[in-house]
């Protein structure tokens, strides 16, 4: 599974949406919290938090930063591997996959892992 991946802020197109994701009282709020800052280049780890581009209140599209990887159902820790061939049957990541516009947009280039190399 891939874990990580790497945000490339050299890319035009991204760079309003690399610094929407660092505006705003929730990005405020994920520094005040978390005393860590929102990632905007280079790569990204399980628990960083990141700019991704998922649906607001309304349904339209919008910019939020967020931690990577899935809140464990004990909201107390953070989960980031699911085996394709069972995410659908668990707890954590099924509705993710039964409504995937519920999911959301990683602004990224590529993913990669140790042994495997995700594009």
């Amino acid at each position: 599974m891939c874990t990580r991946f790497y945000l490339d802020d050299s890319i035009p197109e991204l760079k309003n949406i690399l610094e929407a994701g660092t505006r705003g009282s929730l990005a405020k709020h994920f520094l005040t919290t978390h005393g860590r800052p929102i990632l905007t280049s280079g790569e990204v780890r399980p628990t960083d938090i990141v700019p991704v581009i998922a649906p607001n209140a309304r349904g339209q599209r919008s910019v939020f930063p967020m931690q990577w990887g899935f809140l464990a159902r004990d909201q107390r820790r953070t989960l980031f591997n699911a085996r394709m061939e069972t995410a659908k049957e668990k707890p954590t990541f099924r509705d993710a996959w039964i409504h995937p516009s519920w999911s959301v947009k990683h602004i990224l280039r590529s993913f990669y892992a140790t042994r495997l190399t995700c594009v």
